[in-house]
């Protein structure tokens, strides 16, 4: 069975252009060791990353509507900075998880690999600076703009 992330390999050595992609739990099968608490700390950033995914399409569905209705313009900006800033520690937490996920796995590997994230890992970081900064923008623009 696929988990939602691979153990990728290069190898170093001259001559050997193969990159390998596996799951986590195929590199277990393969001869890797993978400890319970790397087990844990997979697990742990599938929730996060299940997680983040749902908060973000929950804040940006209440920013648009406590955006739209004037009424609740006046307190809304509040609940959708709470929202946004929740959902970027979520991010936030999903990216420090599988950062200790990627440093536990190449302790692990034979000397001379190197083990990378691809570009979902360095997304995942911009991602969370976008979320932060939607939730500045929400505060400053409800303290600006007050009718």
């Amino acid at each position: 069975m696929y988990g939602l992330f691979q153990v990728c390999t290069i190898s170093s050595v001259q001559g050997a252009t193969t990159d390998t992609c596996v799951t986590s739990q195929e590199f277990a099968n393969s001869g890797g060791i993978l400890s319970t608490e790397n087990n844990d700390l997979e697990q742990a950033t599938k929730a996060m990353s299940i997680l983040s995914i749902f908060l973000a399409l929950i804040s940006s569905v209440a920013s648009l509507i406590l955006g739209l209705h004037k009424f609740e313009r006046n307190k809304g900006f509040l609940m959708s900075a709470g929202a946004h800033l929740f959902t970027g520690i979520c991010v936030m937490s999903g990216a420090i998880t599988y950062t200790l996920l990627l440093n536990n796995l190449q302790e692990i590997i034979p000397s001379g690999t190197f083990l990378f994230g691809h570009l979902s890992y360095h997304l995942i970081w911009v991602a969370m600076g976008l979320f932060f900064m939607s939730c500045i923008m929400s505060l400053i623009g409800g303290i600006v703009k007050r009718d």
